[in-house]
């Protein structure tokens, strides 16, 4: 969680999107414990994957 933390301060100062699989529950928990957003969006990839996207838009810290 600290490395994407970093990532973001340091590259994302207009916020990030991402997509994960639907399907791993473990990913989506953790992009949204990060403050990412589902943005409505999914994509079927075949029967047993879906993608779903994701979008955070980024505060400055004072």
């Amino acid at each position: 969680m600290q490395a994407i933390r970093l990532a973001e301060n340091l590259h994302g100062e207009h916020g990030w999107a991402l997509e994960t699989i639907l399907q791993e529950d473990g990913n989506c928990r953790l992009y949204e414990r990060l403050g990412y957003k589902r943005t409505g969006r999914t994509e079927k990839i075949n029967e047993y994957m879906d993608l779903v996207y994701y979008k955070k838009e980024l505060t400055q810290e004072v």
